[in-house]
């Protein structure tokens, strides 16, 4: 819900903007989409002081497939001379960047990006990732030494540091407000708020304990501290069953609790991994 609103936010400041505004625009939101579905952590996709050891392996644009699924079998889009890529792609994947817990990333998993669900109007990351490949295109022979998550829309580039997307996503959930009419509460969240939402994902998806610990390169049953499950969003599931006015109840009780406690990124980073 809140990645909704601050795509349409996204769509909005656009309008009228110059080509560079709109690049840096439309990363932030490819920042934001990829965290929360591929549960990467920030220094996954940033730069940062730390040199974590994705910062030294960052994810190519060369690195980046788009496929098809045709009759089970996963098929390749191809790549064009100029960079750009047929639209209409099923999902996309990368190589899975290294972390503490694998810094060289021995077993080359690929990290699959997932498109918009069929239910829902949201770019999903795949079509965030694909409209970025397309809208800022780069020669082909130059994709292997340019980040996914660029400095510059051209020419020589670096990946983006954590201070650049901080300060794009608070530009952008500022103005929330005045273009769609809801606030965006960026204060309350860090750069793990991104890692919550995507681990709270594959809980609600029914994702295994192992399976949660290997998508989020987590080592340790640190991943619990991310997952929030407050008493009145049991409740409200719980009363489900109970009929309509319970169920009315229990939203209600919800929507009071909304602005959900969290741990300050700082003590997360120190417990996590």
């Amino acid at each position: 819900a809140h990645f909704k609103i601050f795509s349409r936010t996204v769509d909005a400041m656009k309008e009228g903007s110059t080509l560079d505004v709109r690049f840096l625009l439309d990363r932030v939101r490819m920042a934001v989409a990829v965290m929360l579905t591929a549960v990467l952590r920030s220094s996954e996709i940033c730069d940062n002081k730390d040199c974590a050891a994705a910062n030294r392996s960052p994810i190519w644009l060369a690195d980046v497939v788009f496929k098809n699924t045709v009759a089970d079998e996963e098929v390749v889009s191809a790549r064009r001379m100029d960079g750009t890529i047929a639209a209409g792609s099923s999902f996309a994947t990368s190589k899975m960047p290294p972390s503490k817990m694998d810094r060289v990333q021995r077993v080359g998993n690929d990290l699959y990006f997932p498109g918009m669900l069929p239910e829902s109007n949201v770019k999903g990351a795949k079509e965030c990732i694909e409209d970025f490949v397309n809208d800022y295109p780069v020669m082909k022979h130059l994709q292997p030494v340019v980040p996914l998550f660029r400095t510059v829309r051209q020419g020589a580039a670096s990946q983006m540091t954590r201070s650049m997307f901080l300060h794009d996503f608070k530009i952008v959930c500022r103005a929330a407000k005045a273009h769609t009419g809801t606030e965006l509460w960026y204060s309350q969240w860090g750069t793990h708020a991104f890692r919550v939402g995507g681990m709270n994902a594959l809980q609600d998806a029914g994702a295994s304990v192992a399976q949660i610990m290997a998508l989020g390169h987590w080592k340790s049953d640190a991943w619990l501290l991310y997952s929030r499950r407050n008493r009145p969003q049991l409740m409200y599931w719980s009363r489900q069953i109970l009929g309509p006015a319970a169920s009315a109840r229990a939203a209600q009780e919800v929507r009071r609790t909304d602005q959900e406690w969290s741990l300050p990124d700082d003590e997360i980073e120190e417990i996590d991994d």
